[in-house]
């Protein structure tokens, strides 16, 4: 059995829409990404942002934790931990001085998978990690390729409203709108 523990980590300190479908119930949450200042610090022309990019911490980002064993995932802020409270300090005595307002933790999510569940949160964090959104984490068991997921027992839930491409079904309702021209995508 695996743990995977990724973080939400952009090559622009973006957050993240991590969204897993279940039977009867969808998660959708947005990670905060890892921000830190050196990335965007080419960009701060204002002395506000040059002094954050040079006296605040990196912000590590949320973290999504997959355990195999317990069939279990959960939405970690690592700004949460002992550790990370020490950080989140940091972060607001510079943000307090800019004039900004305190900064709060998320507290951490957990919750119970089916195989179902299993096998689509695993593409889910896949998906963003393929994306450059995410990075696997040291301690992380390494996290199996897109294929691999698929061959597992189970089936992965999609979510109606975010299902991919639609070109066909669109061309079929356009056709029967239009009182049988079949329009195809890309078409005038």
């Amino acid at each position: 059995m695996a743990t995977y523990i990724v973080e939400a980590c952009g090559p622009k300190n973006e957050n993240v829409k991590f969204g897993a479908c279940s039977e009867g119930s969808r998660i959708e949450v947005f990670l905060r990404g890892r921000w830190d200042f050196g990335k965007v610090s080419h960009r701060n022309k204002l002395d506000d942002g040059k002094i954050l990019s040079l006296r605040a911490p990196v912000i590590p980002g949320m973290s999504v934790v997959i355990d195999t064993e317990k069939k279990e995932a959960r939405v970690v802020d690592i700004l949460s931990s002992p550790e990370g409270r020490k950080v989140l300090a940091e972060v607001n005595a510079v943000f307090k001085e800019q004039g900004e307002g305190e900064r709060k933790a998320h507290p951490t999510a957990t919750y119970q998978l089916s195989q179902d569940d299993l096998k689509t949160w695993l593409k889910a964090v896949r998906q963003i990690v393929n994306n450059q959104m995410a990075v696997l984490l040291p301690g992380s068991d390494p996290l199996p390729e897109m294929d691999v997921i698929k061959a597992m027992p189970g089936k992965i839930f999609r979510d109606a409203l975010n299902s991919g491409r639609q070109e066909e079904r669109l061309s079929l309702w356009t056709s029967e709108v239009s009182g049988g021209t079949k329009a195809t995508a890309g078409s005038k």
